[in-house]
């Protein structure tokens, strides 16, 4: 009896404890997560911006890496919140990841989201953009001077953005505070195609959105670029100044990484991290980003971790100026 006894408590111990050291795997419970066959990535963007079209392409290029189809949900709207709380609403089981943008910083702040980059686990920051200013080819507004002076003398210039809290809101408004002067109206649009489509049809006088979103329609001869929002030129555009260059001492800069919701297992970041690195990595998806105009910015989940923690803290000390 005493050794039944014994048999059966262990027996007991190994059910409790299931993935213990009872049984020959000796793993802890949790591991062997392993990645979907179908997976959703959340763009809270509007298909064809430049956030749907970096993500895609990395996307399509790790496909087979991480074995498994991927399908991107556009949940636009609320200048990035509605996809952005969707993503982090969604269960942490590696089924859905969420392409997360500059906006994770700044609209907690705004008070448009309780969302903010506590509610991920970073997996990888795959790019990074700059910001245009970006006008119609026929404009009168031959340079970004032509502008500025144009907006300090009171004429109506109206600029498109991705919305209050937007990014590319913020590159407006923060050059609009260096400036001293206002456009007439910043116009809220969910991407930069939409953006696009108003400046050609002339309901707008200037757009403030992705440099890679204009270059279509630069190339065409539809649109011209008055000048680059960052600290240095971007290839895309090599003639085109910074706003430095041109005096004004402002610059703005966006990212995209890919985040599952908060808890989701380090053994999915770990897979995750790899096989999207080596999609990263391929010949085609380098290209893409050379040729679309893209910032080449890595970063592992670790960094990119530190990097949203930072961001979160300048832009809580940048946006009361922005939005007075």
């Amino acid at each position: 009896m005493k050794i039944k006894r014994s048999v059966s408590i262990v027996a007991v111990m190994c059910a409790v404890l299931s993935l213990s050291a009872c049984g020959s795997s000796g793993t802890s419970a949790g591991s062997h997560a392993t990645i979907p066959d179908k997976v959703e990535v959340v763009v809270p963007w509007a298909a064809g911006g430049g956030s749907d079209n970096a993500t895609r392409q990395l996307l399509l290029a790790s496909e087979k890496e991480c074995k498994t189809s991927f399908v991107v949900s556009n949940k636009t709207g609320a200048a990035g919140a509605t996809g952005l709380e969707a993503g982090a609403r969604a269960k942490n089981n590696g089924k859905t990841l969420t392409d997360v943008t500059a906006e994770i910083s700044l609209l907690p702040h705004l008070g448009n989201t309780n969302i903010s980059y506590k509610d991920f686990t970073p997996v990888m920051r795959f790019a990074s953009i700059s910001p245009a200013f970006v006008v119609k080819a026929d404009s009168p507004y031959q340079t970004i001077d032509d502008l500025a002076d144009a907006m300090k003398a009171g004429k109506s210039v109206r600029a498109g953005t991705t919305g209050r809290g937007g990014i590319w809101d913020i590159a407006a408004g923060g050059f609009e505070e260096m400036l001293g002067a206002k456009f007439t109206e910043r116009v809220p649009y969910d991407g930069g195609a939409s953006i696009i489509a108003a400046v050609l049809g002339g309901h707008l006088e200037v757009a403030v959105l992705a440099a890679p979103e204009a270059l279509a329609q630069v190339k065409s001869g539809d649109l011209r670029v008055l000048a680059i929002a960052d600290d240095q030129r971007i290839d895309v555009f090599p003639d085109v100044p910074t706003l430095k260059e041109s005096g004004y001492e402002w610059s703005a800069q966006t990212w995209f990484g890919i985040a599952g919701p908060a808890g989701m297992s380090d053994d999915l970041v770990k897979q995750y991290g790899d096989c999207l690195k080596k999609g990263w990595d391929s010949d085609t998806y380098q290209k893409f980003l050379k040729d679309q105009g893209y910032n080449a910015t890595y970063m592992d989940a670790a960094d990119f971790s530190q990097f949203l923690e930072e961001k979160y803290t300048e832009f809580g000390e940048l946006i009361p100026r922005i939005y007075k």
